[in-house]
């Protein structure tokens, strides 16, 4: 997937061995030159801004996760979430 990056921050003391790291960097820095994207939970971060015109199916794909997400929940969190 393509995407761009800005830097107004950085991170320090990261522990790789403690974190979810969602991709590979292949140009850009991303965290340090490396990785990018940490995920945790449901929730990711990272520096890239992806741009998801780039992988059409991309966005499907964040929606059925999202669903299986919230199927595996349980129905009271389905129900709040419609």
């Amino acid at each position: 997937m393509r995407g761009h990056e800005f830097h107004h921050s950085r991170l320090v003391n990261l522990d790789r061995g403690k974190v979810d790291v969602a991709y590979t960097v292949r140009r850009g820095y991303g965290i340090d030159g490396a990785i990018d994207g940490l995920s945790y939970k449901n929730v990711l971060a990272g520096y890239t801004h992806l741009h998801a015109v780039s992988v059409p199916h991309w966005a499907g794909s964040l929606v059925a996760r999202a669903a299986d997400y919230l199927r595996a929940r349980g129905p009271a969190v389905e129900a709040a979430a419609l």
